[in-house]
């Protein structure tokens, strides 16, 4: 338990040292804040916290519409499915009632054999 808890203490220590070790992007506004150091800092990390969110929001957004176009064509298709389905099964229910109905006059003019029980 306690290793647990100084291998949590010197990770912290190092990604807080890290943090401050690296530069602000000073192309950004929020960099240009943060490199004046205090308070105003705070501000300009905030500011770049922000931007990030911004752009992390517009790829999420970007990957929705795609997702939203791919579920589009995937629901025509499956429309499209179902239609061809659905004739199919109007031929298929056409067939069988013409055969029936040829078997019936193909057994009364004694052409077939007795009646076939149908399941």
């Amino acid at each position: 338990m306690n290793t647990v808890i100084k291998t949590t203490l010197f990770a912290g220590l190092a990604l807080t040292l890290a943090a401050c070790a690296s530069e602000p992007d000073t192309s950004t506004f929020g960099g240009q804040l943060e490199a004046q150091g205090g308070a105003v800092a705070e501000i300009g990390a905030k500011w770049s916290e922000g931007a990030e969110l911004i752009a992390d929001g517009a790829d999420l957004i970007e990957e929705g519409e795609d997702d939203l176009e791919d579920g589009r064509r995937l629901v025509r298709s499956g429309e499209s499915d179902i239609d061809d389905g659905r004739n199919m099964m109007r031929r298929g229910e056409r067939l069988q009632a013409e055969a029936e109905a040829a078997y019936r006059e193909a057994q009364a003019a004694g052409r077939a054999p007795a009646a076939i029980p149908l399941n």
